[in-house]
């Protein structure tokens, strides 16, 4: 933990110091600081110590609102997987009794949309940093269904910005859902996280071509969804789309799946959009596969691009 705060004297002043320094040291909340509250929850959250929730939360509540704020605060920070329906519950709950307009108001944490959000969209729009925590005890305690994936989403469309791999899983498990409404929104995120430089190509590929060794889900989806939402966007998303592509296919099976032609029919025509060569991973895995008679037409092809 960052003690020394000295230097925050050159360039702030007043509250904003004041919460750089609650942030980065293991100073106590001084609620006397506080003009702006809304700018104190998320840090408040992190540092997770009950005595400065206590005190806070007391502060700011609305008149008539009997509430213990404490244990508001640690449901609302418990990602553990038995605590998910409370952590709902108090969520909703800290968000509407408090006396200010939060800052989580323009999102789904605006207690208008208290019957419309998952724990999962609440959970990614208070902690859009940690967002493998959430995703993980989501898979082992929410039922997973369109609505659901469709929230989910939309918060992660909001606040992408990942390197982690279980993000990149479940990224990659939506682009293959059986929901045509889930893969079009997981290709929006694509494009949008290409547009601004903040997905990590090779990751997907490589997740995707990990779920595909065995067929996981019917590559037609994901076929079907490169032609009408990720293929030819820009010259950046066709650049984008080779790097997935090439590091997809290697990790799959040796023994090709159904639908791996069109697979391999889309890679030529992104090689030819962006004059690329095909890979050197892709090239050893077309070196099986050109042993099949449906694939060995397209396999040469790719060879002489």
């Amino acid at each position: 933990m960052v003690t020394d705060t000295k230097n925050l004297q050159i360039n702030l002043d007043g509250e904003l110091r004041a919460l750089i320094e609650y942030i980065y040291s293991d100073k106590n909340l001084d609620i006397t600081q506080i003009q702006y509250p809304s700018y104190w929850i998320a840090p408040i959250l992190r540092k997770a110590n009950s005595v400065d929730m206590q005190n806070f939360a007391q502060k700011f509540q609305k008149d008539n609102h009997d509430v213990n704020f404490a244990d508001i605060f640690v449901g609302v920070i418990d990602y553990k997987a038995s605590k998910y329906n409370l952590f709902k519950s108090h969520s909703v709950q800290l968000i509407r009794t408090l006396s200010f307009n939060s800052i989580f108001g323009h999102t789904r944490l605006n207690p208008y949309y208290a019957d419309e959000f998952s724990n999962s969209d609440i959970a990614l729009y208070l902690a859009p940093s940690v967002p493998h925590f959430i995703l993980e005890a989501w898979y082992k305690t929410l039922r997973v269904n369109e609505k659901t994936h469709t929230i989910t989403l939309q918060a992660l469309i909001e606040v992408w910005n990942f390197q982690n791999s279980n993000v990149y899983l479940y990224l990659a498990r939506v682009i293959i859902d059986e929901s045509k409404t889930v893969r079009t929104l997981a290709s929006e995120l694509w494009v949008k996280a290409t547009s601004e430089g903040t997905m990590n190509h090779q990751l997907l590929g490589e997740t995707l071509g990990k779920l595909e060794y065995n067929e996981y889900a019917p590559l037609k989806r994901f076929t079907d969804l490169i032609v009408a939402n990720m293929l030819n966007i820009s010259t950046l998303h066709n650049k984008s789309l080779e790097e997935l592509l090439s590091t997809m296919i290697p990790q799959m099976n040796d023994e090709p799946i159904k639908g791996t032609k069109k697979l391999l029919e889309i890679y030529l025509e992104v090689l030819s959009l962006t004059q690329q060569k095909p890979s050197s991973g892709v090239l050893e895995k077309l070196g099986v596969w050109g042993e099949v008679k449906s694939l060995s037409a397209v396999v040469k092809k790719i060879r002489r691009s």
